[in-house]
């Protein structure tokens, strides 16, 4: 069965705009025109509206409703932006939302491909066609589920559109309903599923890749050597190890591998280091996807690239964000919006690509090939990385770039493993390890901020409060003579906790970071985000399961970062050292040894 035999199987949904409930079929798109020749079906002011209006719905993935509320937004955009010539721009590209004759020229003149958003049973034609938009053989793993998510959790329930039963996908009902009765439409210029009628070059993009289109007023001259010249803008020196990163990543795209892996020291400045693939990506004329793992790192991440690459128009995606358009040649998006592109992007760099929501995911994997196009590059940045993908730089299908040293020159803080017995750790009614109190005692002597990572939240509620008991017993406060004796200084608010569910977590970070909170007792939840001068690093309990390699790499990793305080100091304290512990330990040590061999760090 030929990928056109299948497409011709599934072809005959209901499109609907829920907000005008305005059905028709897709087969009608074409049954009023000589189906052998589209020459001439799209007259002058069409042509260059449709041209107009392609590079914001380019590389999407959208539902019906998405895709109105999509076009309403352009038509909106274009009021304060150029306007094509001939053409009367908001008012022709709100006229998508309300003519569905316009419409219909509109998805013939792009080849959108047009399929059930939601696959109820197995179905051989589904098979086929699934298996080319996430670009893999699923044959045996998906017998139904969600096109526009990937997900397979599926709900049969009485439908309001289609008035029968008909299943829904319970993950993207938070994001838009995917029902297996309303259409996902799919936007690039890479489609390789054509209807069975022949389109001329004049009326696809899908076939012509846009080359003898008109241009629109997004059109942007972004290959020109005087934009890029100057880019990207730094405030800083790149270090060695990130000069090497930054040389590598850009020989990578000419490389025969698709994967390259950065794997890098915590702290070592992995962002700067794809700089120079970006740039490449972008002078050739082509679009990038940076893909994190939460929202705060989105937005923090976009501001930076801004600041980086002045000229160049980054979209930003992710929770909550009003402004869904993606004309830009820059994306940056949590890995959670990935559902929103299809083959739209040239590199694609999926930060953390060892943490939540990414790591352990099902769909995100799926989604995330379904968003490069065919020769795509990806590129994966991480300081703990998966087993299997180490292995893979080893058999030399993915290309490994290091980062093995910070800025500062100085070895990253090997964690010092220690045994101590449960009760000790406890520290019930204040009473701790002697190993635990001289870690603390010295530190606060030394005015040094302390994070102590436990496994569980009562944990770190239980441990915040027998280590304020410990300090009253010290009698803390009468011996810092730095200290006022005022309510602001009370020992309650030099030790706290924090953990994910606690709602006061960002105003504690905050105190933690300006000095107020000596000792922040924390789950795995700060893990990862935070750069503090002078911080010293107790995990308590490193033997419990929740603390693997990777999360004591980079609870570990939270020390020594800044110039004025590179050495830190990291303890694992268990009731036994696990092989957990020891791999951590040995993972710093080996990046330590390879900086000190490159020069890249001082012994």
């Amino acid at each position: 069965m030929s990928i056109t035999e299948a497409y011709e199987r599934i072809s005959k949904s209901k499109i609907n705009f829920s907000d005008n409930r305005q059905d028709f079929n897709i087969q009608s798109c074409v049954r009023d025109y000589d189906t052998n020749n589209f020459t001439g079906l799209f007259d002058h002011n069409e042509t260059m509206l449709f041209s107009n209006i392609y590079p914001y719905v380019e590389g999407r993935a959208l539902l019906a409703d998405e895709l109105y509320n999509l076009l309403k937004m352009i038509g909106e955009d274009t009021q304060h932006g150029q306007t094509p010539e001939g053409t009367s721009s908001s008012v022709e590209a709100n006229g998508l939302t309300t003519d569905m004759a316009l419409l219909q020229k509109f998805l013939i003149f792009t080849n959108a491909l047009i399929i059930p958003s939601v696959i109820s049973k197995k179905d051989k034609f589904m098979a086929k066609i699934m298996e080319e938009i996430f670009d893999q053989d699923l044959s045996n793993q998906f017998k139904n589920g969600c096109f526009r998510c990937g997900s397979k959790d599926l709900l049969e329930t009485d439908c309001p559109r289609c008035k029968r039963r008909c299943f829904v996908c319970r993950e993207c009902l938070k994001m838009g309903e995917a029902r297996s009765c309303t259409p996902l439409f799919l936007f690039s210029k890479e489609q390789n599923l054509q209807l069975k009628i022949k389109i001329s070059p004049e009326a696809s993009f899908g076939q012509n890749k846009l080359e003898s289109m008109p241009k629109g007023k997004l059109d942007y001259d972004y290959k020109s050597d005087d934009l890029l010249e100057n880019l990207p803008h730094l405030d800083f020196d790149l270090t060695p190890a990130q000069k090497e990163a930054y040389d590598m990543a850009s020989e990578f795209l000419d490389r025969e591998e698709k994967k390259a892996l950065i794997f890098a020291l915590c702290g070592g400045g992995k962002t700067e280091a794809v700089y120079g693939a970006v740039k490449k990506i972008i002078k050739k004329g082509g679009k990038v996807l940076f893909a994190t793992p939460r929202r705060d790192l989105t937005r923090e991440l976009s501001h930076r690239l801004e600041k980086a690459f002045p000229g160049i128009r980054i979209n930003t995606f992710y929770g909550g964000f009003k402004n869904k358009l993606s004309d830009g040649e820059f994306v940056v998006s949590t890995t959670h919006q990935l559902y929103r592109f299809y083959r739209a992007f040239d590199l694609v760099i999926l930060d953390e690509a060892d943490a939540f929501p990414y790591r352990g995911s099902n769909n995100l994997p799926l989604l995330l090939g379904r968003s490069l196009k065919k020769d795509a590059k990806l590129i994966y940045i991480s300081a703990t990385p998966e087993k299997s993908l180490l292995k893979e730089t080893k058999k030399k299908t993915a290309y490994l770039i290091t980062i093995p040293a910070r800025f500062h020159k100085k070895p990253a803080p090997l964690p010092k493993l220690i045994k101590v017995s449960k009760k000790g750790m406890e520290g019930n009614n204040g009473k701790f390890s002697k190993k635990i109190t001289s870690f603390i005692d010295k530190n606060l002597d030394l005015n040094k901020p302390m994070l102590v990572f436990v496994p569980t939240i009562n944990l770190a509620e239980e441990t915040s409060r027998r280590l304020e008991k410990y300090l009253r017993k010290q009698n803390y406060l009468k011996k810092q003579e730095h200290l006022s004796n005022d309510a602001d200084n009370s020992i309650a608010s030099i030790v706290s906790f924090s953990h994910s569910k606690d709602p006061k977590r960002d105003e504690k970070l905050i105190e933690f970071t300006n000095g107020k909170i000596k000792i922040l007792v924390s789950t795995t939840i700060l893990e990862r985000g935070i750069t503090l001068e002078g911080v010293r690093v107790l995990v308590l309990f490193s033997n419990h399961d929740v603390f693997d390699d990777r999360a004591l790499v980079q609870m570990a990793g939270r020390s020594g970062r800044t110039g004025a305080d590179p050495y830190g100091e990291v303890i694992f304290a268990g009731e036994y050292i696990t092989k957990a512990m020891k791999r951590a330990r040995k993972l710093i040590d080996r990046l330590n040894k390879e900086a000190l061999k490159k020069g890249f760090i001082e012994e």
